[in-house]
């Protein structure tokens, strides 16, 4: 990757000749993460002639590592991942990573499908055998502070992810109207055991996430990926997708 890009700054011609080979290749699928340089990144990409070719967006869900208390030996960096801490703290508790984001969707005119990534794939191959596929500004934070900013498993949505509050109803329902490709890892052993959600439907595990999915009106790729903490829940689940409307939790019926 660092050869090719040296290569396309020797010379105008040159650039020309590479552009779309390289933009097939580097620009029409990239990953970000919520940090202020890397969704500032992604704003000028989505701004410059790049913008047009990127189809695919990741936003990995890279974070600093939890409880890290003790100070680096180097000042400089000591410095640099206090700072850049305080940016990642500040951009999530204000709001600020959501504008970034509808910024540069305003302005990228062909892309087809957003992914949400709670880990990094080992198929970046041009990179050599299992190279990850990093989030766009982790290795730099990497480099100046020597912490790794890492992306965790482990992250299902459970059914209160799915809930669609009234005031926020407007905004939400149009966006679900038009989606033809919904990719999903749920949990659906959320209060499971303190709920008597086995007779009544109202308390089902996935009542809120039937709702969302009848709302997805054009869909035409649906996949959920489950942690199998309930699987009969699940197969309650998978019944009512089948085309069961009224089927609710324990095999009785009912309405939704």
């Amino acid at each position: 990757t660092t050869d090719l890009c040296s290569f396309r700054l020797t010379c105008r011609a040159i650039e020309q000749l590479l552009y779309v080979t390289f933009t097939n290749e580097f620009f029409t699928r990239k990953q970000f993460m919520i940090a202020d340089i890397s969704l500032q990144a992604l704003i000028d990409i989505s701004k410059s002639r790049l913008g047009p070719h990127l189809r695919h967006l990741h936003i990995g869900l890279d974070r600093f590592p939890d409880n890290f208390q003790r100070p680096l030996p180097d000042d400089d960096k000591e410095r640099k991942f206090r700072q850049r801490y305080a940016d990642h703290f500040s951009l999530w508790n204000t709001g600020c990573h959501r504008d970034m984001l509808v910024e540069a969707f305003k302005h990228l005119p062909n892309l087809e499908s957003v992914v949400i990534r709670d880990y990094n794939s080992r198929k970046r191959t041009r990179e050599g055998a299992r190279a990850e596929w990093s989030s766009y500004g982790a290795p730099t934070i990497f480099d100046e502070t020597g912490i790794q900013v890492m992306a965790k498993n482990g992250n299902q949505l459970r059914d209160f992810a799915f809930n669609i509050p009234k005031f926020s109803a407007p905004t939400i329902l149009p966006v679900l109207h038009r989606l033809e490709r919904l990719h999903l890892s749920i949990n659906l052993g959320w209060r499971a055991q303190s709920a008597p959600w086995t007779q009544v439907a109202a308390t089902a595990p996935d009542t809120m996430l039937r709702q969302f999915l009848c709302q997805c009106t054009n869909l035409k790729d649906l996949r959920i990926n489950e942690c199998h903490d309930s699987p009969t829940a699940m197969t309650d689940l998978l019944t009512w997708l089948a085309g069961d409307p009224n089927a609710t939790p324990n095999g009785s019926k009912g309405g939704d």
